[in-house]
């Protein structure tokens, strides 16, 4: 169903994120695997020497190993005092998404320790003079509550609060793919962002998933 979707990699990561984060990622297991599969291999597939062989679990263990360590996110960070740049804290959905990548971290791993310091700050400082209204709560909640160390059920709850209380606002934030999940969640009608068929069956698909839940 999203490899259908006539979207970019990110756009098919940030529907997964909306998937998961409303708590019904388990009636989508196989799309999710292969959509991020997909994105996986075609991100370092020119790399593999070995590139007719798709379970060549030595280059996956060594892509992942050698890529984290080797700190990704300096790119973010000044040369000069080797910290976190200003003008990232004008990026709160940015800085938002770093920090909670950042309780992802193991011991040792320096950057995402000083990243988690410096989001924490910026984010406490910018929750209270945030607009539109949707993103300071957002804020607010990750800072006491990060999305890692959250009950699943719960989390989805106060995700789809969120949704169902400033629907505007998402559907901006997240324009395509959230078009299908206002749909889902019967925010807007189908007949809004979706006339084609395959549009209107994934919405339906979207539709029951989110019911199935709501009754547990």
């Amino acid at each position: 169903m999203i490899n259908q979707l006539h979207f970019n990699p990110l756009e098919k990561l940030e529907l997964i994120d909306v998937i998961q984060r409303l708590g019904i990622s388990h009636h989508f297991e196989n799309e999710i695997d292969e959509v991020l599969l997909q994105i996986h291999n075609n991100s370092y597939n020119c790399y593999r020497q070995r590139s007719d062989d798709d379970d060549d679990l030595h280059a996956t263990a060594i892509y992942f190993r050698l890529l984290r360590q080797q700190d990704m996110f300096n790119k973010f960070k000044d040369v000069d005092d080797a910290k976190f740049k200003e003008s990232l804290t004008n990026d709160v959905v940015g800085l938002l998404s770093l920090y909670q990548a950042t309780h992802l971290r193991v011991h040792g791993e320096d950057i995402l320790e000083e990243a988690l310091s410096s989001t924490t700050t910026h984010l406490e400082s910018a929750a209270h003079r945030l607009s539109p209204v949707p993103l300071p709560k957002q804020v607010m909640h990750a800072l006491y509550q990060p999305l890692w160390k959250g009950n699943p059920r719960l989390e989805a709850r106060h995700y789809f609060s969120i949704y169902h209380e400033h629907r505007s606002y998402i559907e901006i934030q997240f324009n395509k793919n959230v078009c299908i999940f206002s749909s889902c969640i019967g925010i807007t009608s189908e007949s809004s962002y979706r006339e084609t068929e395959p549009g209107k069956e994934h919405i339906e698909q979207l539709q029951n998933s989110y019911k199935e839940e709501t009754k547990r």
